[in-house]
């Protein structure tokens, strides 16, 4: 049976790259769109958690945004500062 995170696995899970306050969420929803993948509206139907952290610098956040964009001109569908460099070696 498909389970979401297939999807997630699929396309390498979140980007490394990025440092610091944003974006980090977007991209891989970016990479997801450029797959297969089936996307949920959740919304109203599902709980959401945030999880309290300190203030993180915006600094980074032009430089973030270039990896966004860049994902989305490319119609990238892996990273490759991702899961795998977690997973143990097939």
């Amino acid at each position: 049976m498909h389970q979401p995170s297939d999807d997630l696995i699929k396309v390498n899970g979140y980007n490394e790259g990025f440092t610091g306050w944003g974006r980090e969420d977007s991209e891989p929803a970016v990479r997801l769109m450029n797959t297969d993948a089936r996307r949920l509206d959740v919304r109203g139907w599902a709980i959401c958690y945030h999880l309290w952290h300190p203030p993180v610098s915006r600094a980074n956040l032009p430089a973030n945004d270039q990896l966004l964009q860049s994902a989305a001109a490319k119609k990238a569908t892996w990273c490759d500062s991702g899961l795998t460099a977690h997973l143990p070696k097939a």
